[in-house]
């Protein structure tokens, strides 16, 4: 097992460059096809259990007083949280609000032959998509119905700019500005995941990351993977702070961060040989990513939720040219360099996020 040794102390700032490992949060990931969703302060984790947290991961809560299976959940207007639930037997959408996620209320429920698999919310109105369909529900005053050209079958959608976007892994996506009235579409091969932001429209692919502009029309490539000849499969994208991440599951599970035109590794790879996939398996609140890493084969012990701090920028590294902030294991003797000092904490961890060993110098 690859440890790290992590020094938490009171200096200045440093500068240097290095990577730091994913945190291992909890073992447990509500089912074999993990949904993460980050809306108001908490992220959730969803598939045939449900789950939330309100501290990036450190604690957990079960989803309580909804019926049924949750499927999707959205921020909608006046700091309202929605969220949708399925009962198989009566083929029944339940729907419910929240202003603080800890307790919901049923608004409405309606019949429908298959599961949601996506909802999003304008200011007044929101969308249900359901699996296999083309038929999506729109509430505003009423319960209604929309629909996507014959053959279309979302698996996401996405508010916003005053457009409704529905991603179709098998066409692209379809994008409408009057509400799923009429739809355009925009071709997009092998696509897995939508992002939108004050940024852009991008696309996660088998092939890397695309832009979406709509006028004129123009799907292209974002940013240079130095050291491969093509670009990696990526499972999910999203952003933070005028920043682009991509996580990527293609032979190694990694994140990257697009410095200028490059994409850059960030956080050691997660272990593993195979994990299933769902339309989201990472989302950035405040400053953390939280990932859904649900291994079938290969390492499957080190399965769970993961989080890593954006915003901290510990440094571990065995570079010589950065001697002064080295830390090392010699004679059975913990030496720290020059550098240290006020040292706080010192922790051991693998580099699969999991903390073997933790003290503090008062502690010594």
């Amino acid at each position: 097992m690859r440890l790290l040794l992590i020094i938490l102390f009171c200096c200045s700032a440093i500068t240097v460059a290095a990577q730091r490992p994913w945190i291992l949060r909890t073992t447990m990931t509500s089912g074999p096809r993990p949904t993460v969703v980050a809306t108001g302060s908490s992220v959730f984790v969803f598939d045939t259990n449900a789950m939330r947290t309100l501290d990036h991961g450190i604690t957990w809560e079960p989803i309580a007083g909804v019926v049924g299976r949750m499927c999707g959940v959205s921020d909608f207007t006046a700091g309202l949280t929605i969220l949708a639930s399925y009962t198989e037997l009566d083929r029944q959408i339940h729907m419910y609000y929240t202003i603080s996620g800890s307790g919901w209320t049923q608004f409405t429920e309606f019949t429908s032959p298959t599961r949601p698999i996506a909802l999003t919310a304008s200011s007044n109105e929101w969308f249900v998509a359901c699996e296999n369909s083309n038929t999506v529900y729109v509430f505003g005053d009423t319960l209604g119905t929309v629909k996507l050209p014959t053959g279309a079958a979302p698996v996401e959608l996405k508010y916003w700019d005053n457009s409704l976007y529905a991603l179709d892994p098998a066409q692209g996506l379809f994008i409408s500005s009057d509400n799923g009235k009429t739809w355009k579409l925009i071709p997009i091969k092998n696509p897995n995941t939508l992002h939108t932001s004050s940024m852009g429209i991008f696309v996660a692919t088998e092939e890397g990351v695309f832009s979406v502009s709509q006028d004129p029309v123009k799907v292209t490539a974002v940013g240079i993977w130095p050291g491969r000849s093509t670009a990696p499969r990526i499972a999910d994208v999203d952003s933070y702070i005028n920043s682009l991440y991509a996580y990527s599951d293609d032979g190694a599970y990694q994140m990257y961060r697009l410095l200028g035109q490059n994409w850059e590794p960030i956080g050691y790879p997660l272990p593993g040989t195979e994990a299933s996939r769902s339309v989201s398996v990472l989302a950035i609140d405040a400053g953390y990513a939280v990932l859904a890493h649900a291994l079938r084969k290969g390492f499957t012990d080190s399965a769970g939720v993961y989080s890593y701090d954006l915003n901290d920028f510990t440094s571990v590294a065995d570079d010589p040219a950065i001697a002064p902030y080295r830390a090392i294991v010699a004679n059975d003797r913990l030496i720290l360099g020059d550098a240290f000092s006020t040292v706080v904490e010192v922790e051991i961890w693998s580099t699969s996020g999991q903390q073997v060993f933790s003290i503090k110098p008062s502690q010594s």
